[in-house]
């Protein structure tokens, strides 16, 4: 929009010396006037005034100029492609404040329309005011005239279009973050259950052979209860950390429900499940988390573990796996439950 103040500014400067030199008094005062004030509307723009404001200054200064030049030159000048421009603007105006129930592109229509009837009306009863001493001035004239009120029309449809592709690039992004959120559990990152049932599609259509880990925090509840929700939060955390950590770009991890991990792996047999899990319990062994008096404790997972083989679909070797992992539990916890074997 400075941009736009500016350059009006400048082709009104072009004006002025043009009346001067021709001597029509009443369009060099207009024009000083329109100058000065496109002047004040790019320092207006400079000091972030609202835009609104400075738009309906200038909508009715071209109203002014039309008018005017129209009066006291003739129509033949070509004034009157501003109302086209102004028109358009005011479109690109009504979308800018589309919220705002005051801007309403038709009053700007029915405004133009007038203006262009009582223009012509006027043109054609009444003989111009001034005659260029150089005849072609006036033919010069609609031309720069029509290239400007173009000019004004394609800015104004660039912006338009400009606003659209960056609304457009935002609700792609906001669908994309809330397709990630859809997917996504809060507390630890993990993705959630819709997450692994796509996984679990797109290897089913594969005819993909996979395993699957299903974990879960011993004594989780003891935790809680001795340390608070706050402490129990980042136990979680933690233990999401180690699983990202321990498997490989192609696996999934995801927080099956409250102290549950699931990690599912394609493309993989039970020995390569099973060394997966060995690798997480030995990092989760190590691992510590400091409660909020400054206590550092540590925790223990148990683990069932199983494959592609043991069921017909996803649900079936899940619950494999969660039979497992509450034979480990059964068995004193912190341990691996593989097929047939318990693991260190």
């Amino acid at each position: 929009m400075m941009l736009l103040s500016v350059g009006l500014g400048l082709y009104h400067f072009c004006l002025l010396m043009l009346y001067v030199y021709y001597e029509i008094d009443v369009l060099t005062v207009v024009n000083i006037f329109s100058v000065l004030l496109y002047i004040i509307c790019a320092i207006a723009l400079h000091k972030k005034v609202k835009i609104l404001y400075v738009l309906r200054i200038c909508y009715a200064e071209i109203i002014m100029q039309v008018l005017v030049a129209g009066a006291m030159i003739g129509y033949e000048c070509g004034f009157q492609f501003y109302l086209l421009a102004i028109t358009c603007h005011a479109f690109y105006l009504a979308y800018i404040y589309r919220n705002d129930k005051r801007v309403n592109p038709l009053n700007y229509v029915l405004v133009d329309a007038a203006t262009f009837i009582i223009l012509r009306w006027w043109t054609n009863r009444i003989p111009p005011v001034y005659a260029f001493r150089d005849p072609e001035v006036a033919g010069v004239l609609y031309i720069l005239n029509y290239f400007t009120a173009i000019i004004v029309i394609a800015g104004s449809m660039t912006a338009l279009l400009a606003q659209i592709v960056l609304l457009e690039g935002r609700l792609l992004q906001e669908n994309k973050d809330l397709e990630v959120l859809s997917q996504t559990d809060a507390l630890t990152g993990l993705v959630n259950r819709r997450a692994i049932e796509e996984k679990y599609e797109h290897m089913r259509q594969n005819a993909e052979q996979y395993a699957v880990i299903m974990g879960d925090i011993d004594n989780f509840k003891h935790i809680n209860d001795t340390y608070g929700h706050n402490v129990g939060d980042a136990v979680l955390r933690r233990v999401a950390e180690i699983f990202s950590d321990s498997i490989r770009g192609e696996d999934v991890v995801c927080r099956w429900g409250g102290e549950e991990i699931l990690v599912v792996l394609p493309l993989c047999k039970m020995e390569g499940a099973e060394l997966t899990a060995k690798r997480i319990m030995d990092r989760m062994r190590r691992a510590r988390v400091k409660t909020d008096a400054g206590e550092v404790i540590h925790f223990t997972m148990t683990f069932g573990i199983a494959e592609s083989s043991e069921g017909e679909g996803l649900k079936e070797v899940v619950k494999a796996a969660d039979d497992r992992l509450y034979e480990g539990k059964s068995r004193g916890k912190n341990c691996i439950i593989s097929k047939q074997k318990r693991l260190a």
